[in-house]
């Protein structure tokens, strides 16, 4: 009798707690939210922590049968185990909605966390600014290495806003931001074996690579500035100049001799620059900075054993390979971002030998890789009106669960 009622009052919790997500979702799906950014806002990425948290407590409590992921989250909250960011996250109030929002000006992007937070502006941890709604701003990133002093900083976040209205659907939305309006938003939704991300927006209409079987296939706007060493200053300003890049990467390959040893990357990739690029310079800039492992052979370079295949497309457009161009190996897309195939290629490393043992020793190489390859799958199925990702991962894997445990295991102090 103690069992039958045990098993009732469990049931009658399932399922009201799945009522009542369905109810809280319809609740609200019109709701929109207007909010002041600053005019340099390029990226809005909103955060419901306690619907967030319900999705992933439910999964967790109901559907999860690791124990030791309750653990690690366990540790997480009495913050035993994880750095000063742990801490810094639980400083904001977790019932109000926490934005992640990106600033550009002048080639620098400045990620921002904006919440409801206890921190004060004169703070040793973070660079923390507050604005007459009393929503703190936290800088997120290095601020030895910032170009900007704290009064532009808060210039840049106070002296020039604009209101923006955005209709909440989900409880994790990101919105690409053109001229103080939303240019493309992608709304993300956590269901039983797979992440499914709904976009849509203006069309870009730009040529990608055409995906091929047994690869991650990545196609991507870029508004990032590259940052590299002093020692590749020329890799850099090339690498900043790529207004559109598409990839389809094949995994990676060790290479060993008497001489020396490395890792060669296998992969198709298109560059589209914002300025005229001939192959012939591309090729030189690599040759000269990379040193003793790139080599000029005949028309092509070679990289750790690795031979890569260059084509000019057009004037601002280049084709880098391990294989040639094949026929018809573009297509065209309507999106700004593109992802399919299999992203266990990403952190495959093939030919170690018994190597291969001691890179499963570093943590993030190790996590990553166990991540990667619970997903069997990412389709992107393009609509007239709507975009639709499909992150899919493997029978009686919990999307949020693996997720959640990615997060928790990456920001581990080993």
């Amino acid at each position: 009798m103690q069992i039958c009622t045990l098993a009732i009052f469990w049931l009658l919790v399932y399922v009201g707690t799945k009522e009542f997500k369905a109810i809280e979702l319809n609740a609200h799906l019109n709701r929109t939210t207007k909010i002041l950014l600053p005019s340099g806002t390029t990226d809005l990425i909103q955060i419901k922590p306690i619907a967030l948290t319900k999705e992933i407590l439910f999964d967790l409590w109901f559907r999860n049968k690791d124990v030791a992921i309750l653990n690690d989250l366990h540790d997480l909250i009495n913050l035993d185990k994880y750095d000063t960011r742990g801490k810094l996250i639980s400083a904001f109030d977790l019932r109000e909605n926490i934005y992640l929002i990106q600033i550009t000006r002048k080639n620098e992007n400045l990620w921002f966390v904006r919440g409801k937070s206890n921190l004060k502006e004169t703070n040793n941890r973070a660079l923390v600014f507050e604005n007459k709604k009393h929503d703190k701003y936290v800088y997120i990133g290095n601020s030895s290495k910032i170009k900007f002093t704290q009064s532009e900083i808060k210039s840049l976040l106070f002296d020039s806003n604009f209101l923006l209205e955005i209709k909440e659907n989900t409880t994790l939305n990101h919105f690409k931001i053109e001229q103080n309006k939303v240019r493309y938003s992608y709304q993300v939704e956590l269901d039983h074996e797979q992440v499914i991300i709904r976009s849509k927006g203006l069309p870009y209409k730009r040529k990608t690579l055409k995906s091929t079987n047994n690869c991650f296939h990545f196609s991507s706007k870029v508004n990032q500035r590259f940052i590299g060493s002093k020692d590749f200053k020329k890799i850099a300003a090339l690498m900043s100049d790529i207004d559109d890049v598409s990839l389809n990467y094949f995994g990676a390959d060790f290479f060993e001799n008497e001489i020396k040893s490395g890792i060669a990357p296998s992969f198709e990739l298109l560059l589209n620059f914002k300025h005229p690029k001939s192959k012939q310079d591309v090729m030189q800039i690599l040759e000269d900075e990379i040193g003793i492992s790139c080599k000029r052979i005949g028309k092509e370079l070679s990289y750790n054993g690795t031979t890569y295949y260059f084509k000019q497309i057009s004037n601002n457009s280049i084709y880098i390979g391990v294989r040639k161009i094949r026929s018809n190996f573009m297509s065209s897309t309507n999106q700004p971002f593109v992802i399919s195939g299999q992203p266990k290629y990403i952190t495959e490393i093939r030919k170690l030998g018994w190597k291969g043992a001691f890179l499963e020793f570093i943590p993030a190489y190790s996590v990553s890789k166990e991540f990667a390859e619970t997903i069997t799958e990412i389709n992107t199925i393009e609509k007239p009106s709507q975009n639709l990702f499909q992150v899919k991962f493997k029978k009686n894997k919990i999307p949020s669960v693996e997720i959640l445990r990615l997060a928790l295991n990456l920001n581990k102090e080993y």
